[in-house]
């Protein structure tokens, strides 16, 4: 690498990403784009295989803060319908120590959040909103609907 090529690789890094040249697109700019218009199908066979889905919600939900739950401690449940296959089912601990996230359904969740996973992926993505989408009837929610407002935040950012 010559030394001018290393000076703007510095100088790139130093200014961000965001303003390297008109041909960067930011990730989550990159992944609505993906997302959007794209059928449940289509987003089932991409980006919603259970291991990638793993990922995705365990990258959520390691930027969450366990203060902002309010004190809650307990377990969350997410049950994802998929258009081919049975659906998936998450557990979502939320204690002192953190916010995890472990494949099996919940034992006694204080919440349960019923979704498909096209749907999840467009929430995560920024295409739909959650409210929007409860309103629609796309999203259920059954429990403490009152722990479910403070920790909409832990899920669906």
């Amino acid at each position: 690498m010559a030394v001018h090529d290393r000076i703007r690789l510095i100088g790139t890094l130093r200014k961000g990403l965001a303003q390297a040249g008109p041909f960067y697109v930011a990730p989550m700019d990159l992944a609505a784009r993906l997302v959007r218009g794209a059928s449940d199908q289509r987003l089932e066979r991409t980006l919603g295989r259970p291991a990638l889905l793993a990922l995705i919600l365990k990258l959520r939900l390691r930027r969450a803060d366990p203060a902002a739950a309010g004190g809650f401690v307990g377990e969350l449940g997410l049950d994802l319908a998929r258009v081919t296959g049975p659906p998936l089912a998450w557990a979502i601990t939320v204690d002192a120590d953190g916010v995890r996230l472990r494949r099996r359904p919940a034992r006694e969740p204080a919440v349960s959040v019923a979704l498909s996973v096209a749907d999840l992926l467009r929430i995560g993505t920024g295409v739909e909103r959650a409210d929007g989408l409860l309103l629609v009837g796309r999203l259920d929610l059954a429990g403490d609907w009152a722990v479910a407002m403070r920790l909409s935040s832990l899920i669906f950012g």
